[in-house]
């Protein structure tokens, strides 16, 4: 069965990763580990669950986005604030942003620990 592979400006499609991501690796504890300590093996392994082309893919057709092969990816487990508090990811906005939406953007408390949060709100993610 040939899958259609997604864009990597796509959204939809990395929500939709991140959530078969969290689902491989609560079913199987190697994969997790694994991907715990190497980074291109979470790398690889989130391009597999949202059917993304990875930049060095000798087969990727010129009108997809891939993920491109400077993009890390790191996976820590829920309970482990040191090894999070090793990389810090801060976006800063525009520098033309106005004072008036400045003075909207989130608490930094609540966008601290990561730039993707691991579930959607609401119940954990089942089958």
């Amino acid at each position: 069965m040939k899958v259609n592979m997604n864009d990597w400006s796509d959204l939809e499609a990395k929500l939709a990763a991140k959530k078969e991501f969290c689902k491989r690796l609560s079913k199987d504890p190697s994969l997790r580990g694994r991907c715990i300590e190497d980074k291109q093996e979470a790398r690889k392994t989130f391009a597999g669950c949202g059917h993304f082309y990875l930049a060095e893919d000798p087969s990727l057709p010129a009108n997809i986005n891939p993920v491109p092969l400077d993009t890390e990816f790191r996976v820590f487990e829920g309970g482990d604030l040191e090894s999070k508090e090793k990389l810090v990811t801060i976006v800063l906005r525009d520098r033309q942003t106005s004072e008036a939406v400045r003075a909207e953007m989130p608490d930094p408390a609540r966008v601290w620990m990561c730039s993707w949060f691991p579930y959607p709100p609401g119940p954990p993610v089942e089958d």
